[in-house]
């Protein structure tokens, strides 16, 4: 989780050292790539064959009976959300555009997601379900509006579009160069169009570091169990 964590801000800062320099390119973002999975191999430990077979245990068949109403619910969920796309209405809000049952299947759905991470043996799943729930819950405007949301999202993607085609803009001032230098690398190295990745680039992320790390910290740090600590990653849309 941390190697992840960790690498991804190196690809973050040695993208933004490379515009500053230079320019982003899909050479120099080859050589970064590469030269960050180099560090992958420093300070391996060995995985031993019962570690990972422990992590894999038969679960109850009332715990497969919810995981499969869940994963039922979440597959509604997202079919509502394609089924009510805004493409060009002017709206105040991605609600208005959801019928009441879209409402009524995401309250059955946290409830699963919350009671799936205390019931499960594997916290594999626990994770699991938990990042789909909050991919599904950060992925709600980008669905609905699939040609953006807001006039600064526009203005981001064309700067990134650049960016990608001449490898910088001018004046270089430091302002989303973080963003910008890892969006433009992860469409280099991916292929995918830049549109898509700075759509999602949040809910994706999201949905993967929140559950790990918030969970691994809180077990870590304050000896809260770790489901405990997994659905605790909720508290942070209340705030």
């Amino acid at each position: 989780t941390w190697a992840l964590v960790c690498l991804l801000f190196i690809f973050s800062i040695a993208n933004t050292i490379v515009y500053y320099a230079y320019r982003i390119s899909f050479t120099s973002s080859i050589i970064i790539f590469c030269a960050g999975l180099v560090l992958l191999f420093f300070g391996r430990k060995k995985i031993e064959a019962f570690q990972i077979k422990k992590c894999f245990t038969r679960e109850t068949v009332s715990n497969y009976v919810m995981l499969a109403i869940f994963l039922i619910i979440e597959s509604a969920l997202f079919f509502l959300l394609f089924k009510n796309q805004n493409t060009t209405d002017i709206s105040n809000s991605p609600w208005l555009h959801l019928p009441y049952l879209f409402f009524i299947l995401y309250t059955a759905g946290t409830a699963l997601t919350l009671a799936l991470t205390q019931k499960v043996q594997n916290t594999w799943i626990a994770y699991a379900v938990t990042s789909l729930h909050i991919f599904l819950t950060y992925a709600i405007v980008v669905i609905i509006y699939p040609l953006g949301y807001g006039f600064d999202g526009f203005i981001h993607r064309a700067t990134e579009q650049w960016i990608q085609t001449h490898g910088y803009i001018l004046p270089k001032q430091p302002v989303y160069v973080g963003q910008y230098s890892l969006v433009v690398f992860l469409s280099h190295i991916t292929r995918l169009p830049i549109f898509y990745i700075d759509s999602f680039f949040v809910p994706v992320l999201s949905a993967i570091f929140l559950p790990l790390v918030i969970g691994k910290t809180l077990k870590q740090v304050w000896n809260i169990p770790e489901r405990v600590a997994i659905n605790l990653t909720w508290v942070l849309p209340i705030i």
